[in-house]
């Protein structure tokens, strides 16, 4: 109780709390207040200076997505990622993260006049250039790069390269990753992994004292390299990585012994009771001569059933491209193909017992898996056999027992095409003798990043 009353006696009483704001006591309180005041005013006009003078130019970033719910955003500082919502702003030090998906672009991002659209599997980050201008860090992945009128050069910098990436406007570019997995990286493209590739369509693109033209494309896997804008994803089309006995090892599956890498051998009976393993493959080198010199040489597989047979099989070889092919205007498939027997009129009695075959299994723009078939064939008895009527074999034929170019554009063939995956080459019915031999499939230009 003593303690209780010794704290009510030190409280000052009301007129001691008045007295202790006394005039010149309000007039210290005005002054500091007034100063703390001038303090932020000059506070805020240094940092209105800094953005004006000193930050970044041209640090309007808006992410858009293409594809819902497929992308994440991880704000700089933070260590945890959020979704991406549509027509986000983006600031220095902020990370745009696509995760594996179907193939295509899944978010565009808009710098001031640029619009660059970014596959899956791949990371943006945005920071400041060389030029105190926007630069995006591609870590991994692909984008594709419009800049379709004059104004600021967009940059890009990776981490292969010693300088960033200045894509000058207008212009029209790729910059990507080469890696050892995903689609953006056909499997004919993987021995430059890991690398990284900048490609120009339209435009200049300047890397240190490197300038990358229209139709040039640098790779820096190792070493630094400029090739023209044409990218292979067939391998070995012209069957001479390995010997015929090694093809047939992949059929055969023999322990230790060496086999293709690139075309697998195969065999199917199709009708109940056919004998599947009639149906013979081989490689083997053919020469042109003229005159006492040979021309040319080349090497040539052949599919072969002989003998009589009454039920159909297939014959056939197949390579995985595993290859996005959105991003390109052009995917042309070519091979030379030769009949020199065929048991079946035309193309059997439904049209689709070909004695050869090209197959191309391929996803399209609703994500769906599809194959499309190109049916050739020589002979025809005037009275028996058929043309397919279904949209997805293309009949053609050839002049027997001679050789035929066949090229077509994919692109062009197949309404939203976004990946190819295999490529089959086979022949079909009961009795066939058909060869094929340098197959291509090359892809050339790129299509604009705005294409959905």
């Amino acid at each position: 109780m003593a303690g209780l009353r010794m704290l009510k006696t030190d409280r000052l009483p009301p007129q001691a709390a008045e007295e202790f704001w006394r005039p010149e006591r309000k007039a210290w309180a005005i002054l500091f207040g007034a100063f703390a005041i001038f303090c932020a005013i000059c506070s805020a006009s240094v940092y209105a200076g800094y953005q004006l003078a000193v930050a970044p130019r041209g640090r309007t970033v808006t992410a858009e997505l293409v594809q819902p719910n497929t992308a994440f955003l991880k704000r700089a500082g933070l260590v945890r990622s959020e979704m991406l919502d549509d027509n986000t702003s983006l600031s220095l030090g902020d990370r745009v993260i696509v995760p594996e998906g179907p193939p295509g672009p899944a978010v565009r991002l808009h710098v001031e006049g640029a619009t660059v659209s970014t596959w899956p599997t791949s990371s943006i980050l945005v920071e400041e250039s060389d030029h105190r201008m926007v630069r995006l860090r591609l870590e991994q992945g692909q984008a594709l790069v419009d800049l379709p009128l004059a104004g600021p050069s967009l940059f890009v910098a990776a981490a292969p390269l010693a300088h960033e990436v200045e894509l000058t406007a207008p212009g029209h570019y790729r910059v990507r990753w080469l890696s050892e997995t995903g689609t953006i990286t056909a499997r004919s493209e993987r021995g430059l992994a890991p690398g990284f590739e900048v490609a120009t369509e339209e435009g200049q693109a300047r890397i240190g004292g490197v300038a990358v033209e229209g139709a040039e494309r640098l790779i820096a896997s190792g070493e630094t390299r400029k090739q023209t804008n044409r990218w292979s994803l067939v391998r070995d089309g012209d069957f001479r990585d390995f010997s015929a006995d090694e093809y047939l090892a992949t059929l055969y599956r023999q322990p230790n012994a060496r086999a293709s890498d690139t075309w697998f051998v195969s065999r199917q009976a199709i009708a109940t009771g056919a004998k599947a393993q009639s149906g013979l493959f081989y490689v083997r080198d053919e020469c042109n001569a003229v005159g006492a010199k040979q021309a040319e040489c080349r090497r040539v597989a052949r599919f072969a059933r002989l003998g009589g047979n009454e039920k159909d099989s297939i014959t056939a070889i197949t390579q995985h491209i595993d290859a996005d092919v959105s991003v390109y205007h052009s995917v042309m498939l070519e091979a030379d193909v030769r009949i020199d027997f065929q048991s079946l009129s035309k193309g059997g009695a439904d049209g689709s017992e070909c004695p050869l075959f090209a197959r191309a299994d391929y996803i399209d723009s609703k994500a769906a898996e599809q194959s499309i078939y190109f049916c050739f064939w020589a002979f025809d008895d005037g009275q028996t056999g058929a043309t397919s009527l279904q949209p997805y074999i293309v009949s053609q034929q050839i002049a027997p027992k001679s050789w035929h170019h066949f090229s077509v554009d994919l692109q062009k063939q197949i309404p939203g095409l976004r990946a190819i995956q295999r490529l089959v080459f086979y022949a079909n019915g009961h009795d066939y003798d058909a060869s094929v031999a340098n197959i291509g499939l090359s892809a050339t230009g790129l299509q604009t990043a705005s294409r959905p």
